[in-house]
């Protein structure tokens, strides 16, 4: 999926990424200026590996509480990354991971 992913385009469906759902284990998708992530995300429930680096609007123009309430679906996401989302505090959602190792909230 690398090369196909590498920027959602402006009229982005989220729908073919969804279709993987449980089988998808890794995502990486830093620096696509998505202000909230959709609450179909929590069918991608054997994602365990997440990037989302990069997008400041969640940050901005969103509460991360709202943009990022999704990520409490995902219990077995061991590894998110949320560098440079100039968020101002910790989202509440990663007490909701019980088996998060590994946070990046490098350049907030």
């Amino acid at each position: 999926l690398g090369p196909l992913l590498a920027k959602a385009p402006a009229a982005f469906s989220w729908q073919p990424l969804l279709s993987l759902a449980a089988s998808l284990t890794f995502l990486d998708i830093s620096h696509w200026n998505i202000a909230a992530l959709p609450a179909e995300f929590c069918s991608l429930t054997g994602l365990k590996s997440l990037y989302l680096s990069g997008h400041k609007l969640m940050g901005r123009r969103n509460s991360s509480a709202t943009a990022l309430q999704p990520l409490s679906c995902l219990s077995r996401l061991t590894q998110l990354e949320l560098a440079r989302c100039d968020l101002t505090s910790i989202p509440a959602q990663l007490q909701q991971l019980p088996v998060l190792q590994e946070l990046c909230l490098t350049g907030n």
